[in-house]
């Protein structure tokens, strides 16, 4: 299958592409330096002419502005990568006649209180500007292109891999604070999904199958973030280290972004949930816990 990726030196979209080769497929990546910015009439059509000029059956758009607090700081470059450049994708997509997969955030749900895993047929309003965007960039995709895909990620985790981005996530934060014997913090009315990135670039190609529309993606939890990190832990083997490392905490503003992802296995897209993705991640590296 030809597909065309975006943001394929990014933390998820590099696991993507690297999945889909491994997988056989013709995978054409577009450099994000193309897609930064204010994308003129100009650069449009040259952008257009690209991808037409590719025949993509699948166009999987993964480049965004995705660090929350740079979003915050600057809304204006946030709406243009987070809600002007997936509109410009899903114009595209729709002359081509290709499907479009287009990442969007649990960030959507900053603000929703009281529930565990949240469906995506609830109403929101999201507290933060990058949760703002994706939700807008939601909608607008929809009327632009019925048949566009969204899939809301949670936040994933992976350790650092050769030649390849990795942010800063949950997993890499605690083995760091273990290396260095400092206590981190984590609050018992945080509830959030925690996914192995490398589960959401394998279960990518069943996405292709999947009717337009918004879709909870990645793994489900329905503990907080304190027993969370307890589990992932014991699963390191530092169970007994666990009042030295983590301590449990009140917020002051309880959170909960954890997805019901009911919709999305009903199409047969299944994750493991968050207490088993660190299982599957210590599997993949050897030694290194």
């Amino acid at each position: 299958m030809k597909i065309i990726l975006t943001g394929s030196t990014g933390f998820v979209g590099s696991r993507i592409l690297y999945s889909l080769r491994s997988e056989g497929h013709d995978v054409i990546c577009i450099s994000s330096e193309i897609l930064k910015g204010i994308i003129t009439t100009e650069r449009y059509f040259a952008l257009s002419e690209l991808i037409k000029g590719s025949k993509p059956e699948v166009i999987i758009h993964t480049a965004a502005i995705s660090n929350t607090t740079y979003a915050q700081n600057h809304p204006e470059e946030s709406y243009q990568a987070n809600v002007e450049l997936p509109i410009i994708m899903a114009k595209i997509a729709k002359e081509n006649g290709s499907k479009l997969i287009s990442c969007s955030s649990d960030q959507v749900y900053s603000g929703f209180v009281g529930l565990k895993g949240i469906a995506e047929d609830e109403e929101l309003q999201p507290t933060n500007v990058y949760g703002k965007h994706k939700l807008y960039a939601e909608k607008q995709l929809t009327e632009v292109y019925p048949d566009a895909v969204s899939l809301r990620l949670t936040w994933m985790y992976d350790m650092p891999v050769y030649r390849t981005k990795t942010n800063e996530n949950f997993v890499l934060s605690l083995y760091k604070s273990a290396l260095l014997d400092r206590q981190m913090q984590f609050s018992l009315q945080d509830f959030r999904g925690l996914t192995y990135v490398r589960s959401v670039a394998e279960n990518i190609v069943k996405t292709f199958a999947l009717p337009g529309g918004v879709y909870n993606y990645g793994s489900e939890n329905d503990q907080n973030m304190y027993l969370t990190a307890c589990g992932f832990l014991e699963e390191m083997g530092l169970g007994e280290k666990i009042p030295e490392l983590v301590k449990p905490i009140d917020s002051a503003k309880p959170r909960n972004l954890s997805m019901d992802c009911s919709k999305a296995k009903s199409f047969g897209i299944n994750f493991e949930p968050t207490a088993e993705g660190i299982k599957k991640l210590i599997s993949d590296y050897p030694g290194l816990f």
